[in-house]
């Protein structure tokens, strides 16, 4: 990319090719001067000596002949410099014009020293200008579906995305209710060279609470490999009243981690969470989405019962999952997007009871 100091760079090399040297054109010029008023000299001595004639009546051919020789060098020379002269600047205008359209287009629009100097507004005019042409075949319309994509994506970013990101599943069927051992493995990346980030929501659970048994339980975090404390979580359980009439699933659990987490772009910053869930047998939906753009997301779910089957319903913006392998055994699925997914997308999975 191309700073400031560059472009200049890229001027002075520019107005050093397509230039005239003052030493050429000094020399030419003399030479040429020179020529011309010898040019007019010796044809006047010529005509001088055609006219006087020797004592004798005749002619000094030999003084004549010496003339004639420098007035033809005076008539060569002349007539060389001068129609190279005449030619250098036709081509050299013509270069140079071609060459500052070539330096223009490619050297001063294409660099982002050039952009960075636009108002906001030009620049939005000029984007729209090259997007309608140079990706959307001059077709307004398309034009207008995938900015309004963009802009609702641009809308939703944070500080940071998902390199990785994946949950692995494991449900115990306990007779009258449901126990799911969850492992969650995140890769995160800030978009800048470094970001810090406070009170970051390692888990967000939303269901049905049972009477006796907690709904969650927290087994393990791990940031970067290393093992963090329990006391450097905060819990909070809320009653949400606005689930639905029947109040169903409308117990929250979050769990926040109280201290910073500094992102690098140097590397990713690994979180591996690991919790279990209790539900009622009623509760036979789970649903795993992105909090934030997602470059990879994988879904891995196993009821270790045979009595039930797993569907599996993906959703994406750009990426459905639709190439993932279909699992032969009915109590497994296993779900990878290979793309970009965004905030809100992912995965649903249904237990259904054969």
């Amino acid at each position: 990319m191309k700073n400031k100091d560059d472009m200049k760079k890229e001027c002075k090399k520019f107005f050093k090719r397509y230039h005239f040297s003052k030493g050429s054109l000094i020399l030419s010029f003399v030479l040429i001067s020179i020529s011309f008023f010898g040019l007019i000299y010796f044809s006047y001595c010529l005509n001088t000596l055609s006219i006087s004639v020797n004592s004798d009546g005749t002619i000094n051919f030999a003084e004549y002949r010496i003339y004639s020789i420098f007035k033809d060098v005076c008539v060569v020379v002349f007539s060389a410099l001068g129609v190279n002269l005449l030619i250098s600047f036709c081509i050299e205008k013509a270069g140079k014009n071609s060459a500052f359209e070539d330096f223009f287009i490619n050297d001063i629009i294409s660099s982002p020293y050039f952009y960075s100097k636009l108002s906001h507004d030009n620049r939005e005019k000029m984007l729209k200008a090259i997007e309608l042409q140079h990706y959307y075949d001059n077709n307004k319309p398309i034009q207008k579906i995938c900015n309004s994509i963009r802009d609702n994506i641009t809308d939703e970013l944070k500080d940071y995305y998902y390199s990785e990101c994946s949950y692995t599943v494991r449900v115990n069927d306990k007779g009258n209710y449901f126990e799911k051992y969850i492992t969650h493995n995140i890769s995160l990346m800030p978009y800048n060279d470094q970001v810090t980030i406070n009170d970051y929501v390692l888990a967000h659970i939303t269901n049905t609470k049972i009477n006796g048994l907690d709904i969650f339980e927290l087994e393990s975090v791990q940031l970067n490999g290393k093992d963090i404390t329990k006391k450097c979580f905060s819990t909070h359980n809320n009653i949400n009243e606005n689930v639905g009439a029947q109040k169903d699933f409308n117990n929250e659990t979050v769990l926040a981690y109280q201290d910073k987490i500094t992102l690098s772009s140097k590397r990713p910053t690994s979180i591996i969470i690991k919790f279990i869930t209790r539900c009622p047998k009623d509760d036979i939906t789970s649903s795993f989405r992105a909090s934030v753009p997602c470059e990879q997301f994988r879904v891995n779910y196993i009821i270790n019962s045979q009595d039930y089957k797993l569907i599996s319903y993906t959703f994406g913006l750009c990426e459905t999952a639709e190439d993932s392998s279909s699992n032969k055994n009915p109590n497994e699925a296993d779900i990878k997007f290979k793309n970009w997914i965004f905030k809100d997308d992912g995965v649903v999975i249904t237990m259904c009871k054969k």
